[in-house]
């Protein structure tokens, strides 16, 4: 990697349970309270701004001196993209806590100089950016523990479920784990407030035993 340090995702896990075990009273608590960490805990302005999705294609960004996270006004304030906007904001402190150097280093004072600035980066050292927020954010909204207990209760019914879908024809193990996947994202996501797109990304990455 060029710019950005070559973190391991299991590095990245650590921090995240770390800002969790650090800045909440209870690290296995959820729905993980992203905003409590990010104002309370962190003294780090959430700022919404009108129109940042609708004119940059940006739903959120951190500040050159990492003291404000803007974010997209209508996003925030819509019940709707809650689960987004709080992916979102779990991104920018993925940044906050694994980018500082760069932010140090980077030149820009608007979001549109932002964006310039991140289109003129290597398009490898770009995707490892996003990359490392992006894990970062899954594990700080998703437990690993609250996970695992949460997926062991699903077991008789995903056993009942599976023996259905194999007899409607999906036979083959990968589909067939796929279709678990989806299965238990759909129910349990709305218990950690994340998109069942993140929990599936979970239960993928963390490697949870499906029976």
């Amino acid at each position: 990697m060029g710019i950005f340090r070559a973190y391991r995702f299991d590095t990245i896990r650590e921090i995240a349970d770390s800002v969790r075990k650090d800045f909440t009273r209870n690290p296995n608590q959820i729905p993980v309270d992203v905003e409590r960490i990010i104002e309370f805990g962190l003294g780090i302005r959430i700022r919404p701004v009108d129109n940042l999705k609708s004119h940059l294609d940006m739903e959120a960004m951190l500040s050159k001196d990492m003291k404000v996270i803007f974010i997209d006004e209508n996003s925030f304030n819509s019940p709707s993209f809650d689960n987004r906007t709080r992916f979102s904001l779990a991104r920018e402190l993925g940044h906050y806590f694994l980018h500082k150097d760069f932010y140090k280093e980077a030149k820009f004072d608007s979001p549109e100089e932002w964006i310039n600035y991140l289109m003129k980066l290597d398009p490898n050292d770009l995707e490892w950016y996003e990359k490392h927020a992006n894990e970062f954010a899954g594990r700080l909204l998703v437990p690993i523990n609250p996970l695992i207990e949460i997926v062991s209760t699903l077991h008789d019914e995903l056993k009942s479920m599976g023996d259905a879908a194999v007899k409607r024809g999906i036979k083959d193990p990968e589909e067939l784990m796929k279709w678990k996947r989806y299965a238990i994202a759909s129910k349990i996501a709305m218990k950690f407030k994340v998109s069942p797109q993140t929990i599936e990304m979970r239960l993928r990455k963390e490697k949870i035993h499906i029976e």
